[in-house]
């Protein structure tokens, strides 16, 4: 790929239309280097429950001088340009979450995606776990500060980096960008 963004968030819960983004990190990559990075706090609406705190470290002092998702998502797309988006359960989880918060401010968000856990899935189906955490132990890439949303960027970014050079050549179909076709839940 010629260009694409390695990204993470952080949010209040894993639900898409009622979770709010707290972290949003991303690393624009052009031809295999680094070229920009995007590292923002956001400020939720709600306050951040204690499980997420847990989890992240984030607490509610740290985002309450934060912009909010409204400034963020816009320069956040923009940062994006029209390049891939590449993500740890990018699919299921940061897709729809950062989707479901561009629809609620009437943004549009249509991105191809690359997800490492699909890739991890396929490829490495013997270990026992395909957690971020496990997948840099078992490849040896230091992650500092896990549950972060820029230091999960860039361990993705290096944990792509393995993945396609174990498994590239032999399965490209893995690392074909494809559309996420999510769409808001209909009330029940």
């Amino acid at each position: 790929m010629e260009k694409y963004v390695v990204l993470d968030i952080e949010s209040t819960g894993t639900k898409p239309m009622e979770s709010e983004i707290i972290e949003i990190g991303a690393l624009y990559i052009k031809n295999n280097q680094i070229v920009k990075k995007f590292n923002t706090f956001v400020k939720p609406i709600q306050s951040i429950p204690s499980y997420v705190t847990n989890i992240t470290g984030i607490q509610d002092e740290w985002v309450k001088f934060a912009p909010n998702i409204s400034k963020v998502l816009p320069d956040f797309i923009s940062f994006c340009e029209d390049a891939v988006l590449v993500g740890h359960n990018i699919t299921l989880f940061d897709y729809r979450i950062l989707k479901a918060n561009a629809i609620k401010l009437n943004l549009d968000f249509n991105f191809k995606v690359i997800d490492t856990l699909v890739i991890a899935r396929s490829g490495l189906n013997h270990l026992e776990s395909r957690k971020l955490g496990d997948l840099c132990t078992f490849y040896n890439i230091n992650l500092k500060n896990a549950h972060r949303a820029y230091a999960d960027a860039l361990a993705t970014y290096y944990l792509l980096q393995h993945l396609y050079k174990d498994f590239g050549e032999d399965n490209p179909n893995l690392f074909i960008p494809k559309q996420v076709n999510w769409k808001i839940p209909k009330p029940k």
